[in-house]
């Protein structure tokens, strides 16, 4: 095992912030890392984010919804 090895044994969970197009990326990092938990962000913007969770829901170990509101202070 490579130095890379050494580092991922040391990660619980990826936490992906960005949209992910193609859920075979989850496939794709289950295979590579299958002891770390995923974590998809999904910006909430509207009814189409609860779409976007329904979607990736089987993919990831957790969603973490994240709501922007303007002028917060």
């Amino acid at each position: 095992m490579g130095s890379s090895g050494c580092i991922t044994r040391h990660i619980q969970v990826l936490q992906l912030v960005d949209a992910v197009e193609d859920v075979n990326v989850y496939l794709k990092l289950r295979e590579a890392l299958p002891h770390v938990k995923l974590v998809q962000v999904i910006h909430v913007t509207g009814e189409e984010s609860l779409d976007e969770a329904i979607l990736l829901a089987p993919y990831t170990d957790a969603l973490l919804l994240v709501v922007v509101i303007q002028n917060w202070l």
